[in-house]
């Protein structure tokens, strides 16, 4: 990618969904400097920002007549952010939890929080050839119609799912 300023750097993702751990998600991000100086921030989110498009008629959808999720829980601190919502009228929760492991060079600088999304930013400084990386895992955790569960143990659910995940190359 190249910059309007014409600094130019090179991005590898890398996503995994691991069958085994069940709800998880890993991401690696390697971002390397081909002749860019200078700061590199790293702004991750949990969104709920964004409203289901409208699926025609079937009411199953879920999607307009105020159907859709509401917002139970969002934190966020150094160590995870986290955003749970609930539906409206099923009950039926979901929750998710994201947790990062930055690498060499890139360090946690602040959380801060949306309407309904929660962000992490990590930051480093880049000389041209150098890499950084981050490391982004994703769990999370719902409840079945008609089997409402707290948002407490759901947040469990996913918690237990990212302490097992270990690394990313290990998921991987």
């Amino acid at each position: 990618w190249r910059s309007p300023q014409g600094a130019t750097v090179e991005l590898r993702a890398r996503r995994v969904v691991p069958l085994q751990a069940g709800a998880l998600l890993c991401i690696r991000l390697e971002l390397q400097s081909i002749d860019y100086s200078g700061p590199v921030t790293f702004d991750s989110a949990l969104s709920g920002e964004r409203e289901a498009p409208p699926q025609g008629d079937d009411p199953r959808i879920g999607a307009g007549a105020d159907a859709g999720f509401e917002f139970a829980q969002l934190a966020i601190d150094a160590d995870a952010a986290c955003v749970a919502q609930r539906a409206r009228r099923s009950g039926i929760a979901v929750y998710a939890e994201q947790r990062h492991a930055p690498g060499d060079g890139v360090a946690f600088e602040r959380a801060y929080a949306g309407s309904a999304s929660a962000h992490q930013v990590y930051g480093g400084v880049f000389t041209p050839g150098a890499t950084l990386v981050i490391e982004k895992f994703v769990a999370y955790a719902w409840s079945e119609h008609g089997s409402p569960q707290p948002v407490d143990a759901l947040a469990a659910r996913a918690r237990q799912t990212l302490a097992a995940a270990g690394s990313y190359a290990a998921q991987a």
